[in-house]
């Protein structure tokens, strides 16, 4: 998103060339992983960061951009079914997570309150009265957290990421120094393209993912 930013925003022929470069590289290895879900997380990112220039609302905009992937789980096994046979989405394999989902939502809703556990095992153990399948995770990282800790932990982490965002989006309008200002966009945008990415994926089941997370909401 940055790249492609400067890359249209620079004067000097030679900044645009290294900036366009990186786009390049960038936007290549996201293909080269064969993600589409990659790709959606990273145009959202293109909207969050468009969000964050506006005056009124630009962090809720973004905080809804975060979330707007998790819908996914809401639609039901036949709406999953008919998109998953568009050829684009396929490689998502929504019918088997439309099932992942639909046996740890029905978990979540018997165990609202506190969850069934923190930690993979006390997953899989649970979900095997759900479902035929073995899991140890939702493959979405909203549902998971309610499913581990419940209603109230998963209430206090998307009121803990709207924060963020609100406080980073606003801080970004009263500094002067352009370094400031990239990189209160910059974590905004992150942790939009995280959160979205985690729609299909749980992104704390990888440590990598795990720690990168925590990282950028740190910033």
């Amino acid at each position: 998103v940055f790249a492609a930013y400067y890359a249209q925003a620079r004067r000097r022929p030679a900044e645009k060339a290294v900036y366009s470069f990186i786009f390049t590289v960038i936007f290549v290895a996201l293909l080269a992983t064969a993600s589409i879900w990659a790709l959606v997380a990273g145009l959202l990112g293109v909207f969050a960061y468009i969000a964050t220039k506006m005056k009124r609302g630009g962090p809720a905009v973004v905080g809804l951009l975060s979330l707007l992937p998790s819908v996914l789980i809401l639609l039901g096994r036949d709406l999953l079914a008919k998109l998953d046979n568009f050829s684009i989405m396929s490689s998502l394999n929504l019918p088997e997570l439309a099932e992942q989902w639909d046996a740890s939502f029905r978990m979540l809703l018997e165990n609202l309150w506190v969850g069934v556990g923190i930690g993979s095992e006390s997953f899989k153990s649970e979900i095997a009265l759900y479902s035929d399948k073995i899991y140890t995770n939702s493959s979405n990282l909203i549902l998971e957290i309610g499913c581990e800790a419940g209603v109230f932990a998963l209430f206090t982490f998307i009121l803990m990421i709207f924060a963020r965002l609100f406080h980073r989006v606003a801080y970004r309008r009263h500094v002067a120094g352009s370094e400031v200002k990239l990189l209160c966009s910059f974590s905004s945008v992150a942790m939009c393209v995280l959160l979205a990415f985690g729609a299909v994926n749980y992104l704390w089941s990888d440590v990598h993912l795990n720690f990168l997370f925590w990282c950028v909401f740190g910033i």
